[in-house]
């Protein structure tokens, strides 16, 4: 798959004023894991059910878990995690999860998730 190249800070990178593309993996976990579901115009189904269904007072950490799991375990040819590390800030309401995982085309990824709810 194909995405337009994006900066640290997530903005479209311009190189001598031209889009660049890319095939990075890691490019393409962060943009499926940032996308909330129902805020692309075009297709309300794409994206992570954040505040629909994952964030929200009745769910604990591991159900969280799960979904993130879920949502990743959908990357073309994942084949496992290595490492998933989470924790919950019940005070500021904060995600965290450190996810490591190999897929077919890749040896090992890491990503990072941080989301206030």
């Amino acid at each position: 798959m194909v995405d337009i190249l994006l900066d640290n800070s997530g903005d479209i990178s311009l190189i001598n004023g031209k889009i660049q593309l890319t095939k990075d993996k890691a490019q393409a976990v962060k943009i499926r894991l940032n996308t909330i579901r129902g805020e692309y115009f075009l297709d309300v189904n794409i994206g992570v059910p954040y505040f629909t269904e994952i964030f929200n007072k009745r769910n604990k950490k591991e159900r969280i878990d799960m979904f993130i799991k879920s949502e990743l375990s959908r990357i073309k040819d994942f084949i496992k995690f290595d490492s998933f590390v989470s924790e919950i800030n019940e005070k500021t309401y904060a995600y965290k999860a450190n996810i490591q995982f190999k897929n077919k085309e890749i040896v090992s990824l890491e990503a990072s998730l941080w989301v206030l709810f």
